[in-house]
């Protein structure tokens, strides 16, 4: 997979010029977001140096070409998460309880 997805690459994901503008409109998006806390999201107050790691991990997915690659970036992003909302959690005095998918994805 990993073999045939390297070699293949550039032809199935090849990038469209008008998906290119897509994804400038959507990072304008994103950046008019900027003012979202995590008080806006119902979630306890984190320290957000604590999620640089994750958000590098995330930022690696694009440097990879097999699925199997990009998704190892990605569980290793949330296995980040996980442990600073346990952390936030054990902090709140909130320790006994396990987390949730609440916790992780509030709605």
């Amino acid at each position: 997979e990993k073999f045939l997805l390297s070699r293949l690459h550039q032809k199935i994901f090849a990038t469209d010029p008008v998906d290119q503008a897509e994804d400038i409109i959507l990072r304008e998006r994103f950046a008019s977001l900027s003012w979202v806390s995590f008080e806006h999201l119902g979630m306890p107050p984190v320290e957000p140096s604590l999620l640089t790691l994750a958000v590098q991990e995330l930022r690696r997915v694009d440097g990879f070409k097999a699925p199997r690659d990009k998704l190892v970036c990605i569980l290793n992003s949330i296995r980040v998460i996980n442990d600073v909302l346990k952390m936030t959690l054990e902090e709140s005095g909130a320790s006994g309880r396990p987390l949730s998918a609440d916790d992780f994805l509030p709605l």
